[in-house]
């Protein structure tokens, strides 16, 4: 049976798909991820289903598996509501959530919260268990980027340096016609790709002295405001909470 899974996912892993109307997307949370061993970096799962030949179907249920580049460690995950973890028939109460205030199917009701082997080579953990469900056959509609699930890794020091990705298998969700999209059949897989960085191309890293810890932080405080300087992380001309998440974000030593 392992090996069956092995060749499905194998062939079935992907980054991209033909485009298709309902978007089904692999969202790191930022596009820098430091090699420190020490921040954890947030990665959601969305759902997109605003097109106009979807925007009016009623989302039922999904489900997918997620491939983890090796050079990343999962650290944990969760469900938009965390009540969820541990009561999956209880409603949402996060209105980010795909199913906000639907009431679940609590055996169909739940996202990896470990990592398996079966993956291929460069991603061979795999988050293979994420499947949820409503209840009863009602749904929600018009769908804007709506979380399914969220997880968190960790980047160990030492870690090969480079753009990479998630790869996606089995990803497949259907209305409450039955209708069922997958990547043949109007379904677009969006999985996004992320930096794995060193401290000495991290710009906060402000003082060069291969870490970003509050040394950093007081420079960029202390440059609050309309700025062209080193703390404007990201170029736009002052520095604000945008450069502030940017810090927070790299905190810690790294290679």
């Amino acid at each position: 049976m392992s090996r069956i899974l092995i060749f499905i996912l194998a062939v079935a892993l992907s980054a991209t798909t033909t485009r298709g109307d309902l978007i089904f997307r692999v969202a790191p949370e930022l596009t820098e991820w430091v090699a420190n061993g020490v921040t954890e970096y947030r990665v959601d799962i969305l759902l997109n289903s605003t097109a106009p030949d979807v925007i009016d179907k009623d989302i039922r249920a999904g489900g997918y598996a997620l491939a983890i580049p090796n050079q990343i460690i999962f650290a944990w995950s969760t469900m938009p509501d965390p009540n969820n973890n541990d009561n999956p028939g209880a409603v949402s109460t996060n209105p980010d959530d795909i199913w906000f205030g639907y009431l679940m199917d609590a055996a169909l009701n739940r996202v990896n919260h470990g990592a398996g082997p079966g993956g291929i080579p460069g991603w061979e953990l795999i988050l293979g268990d994420n499947v949820r469900s409503v209840d009863t056959n009602i749904g929600p509609s018009n769908l804007d980027d709506k979380i399914f699930g969220t997880y968190y890794f960790v980047v160990p020091v030492g870690a090969q340096l480079g753009e990479t990705n998630f790869l996606t298998a089995a990803v497949i969700f259907s209305d409450t016609s039955e209708f069922q999209y997958n990547k043949n059949t109007g379904l677009t897989i969006d999985n996004q790709p992320f930096t794995i960085v060193g401290c000495r191309t991290v710009p906060a890293d402000l003082d060069g002295d291969d870490d970003v810890d509050s040394a950093d932080l007081a420079q960029l405080l202390g440059s609050w405001g309309p700025c062209e300087c080193p703390a404007d992380l990201d170029g736009d001309g002052d520095v604000d909470a945008a450069d502030l998440a940017q810090l927070l974000g790299s905190w810690g030593p790294c290679s």
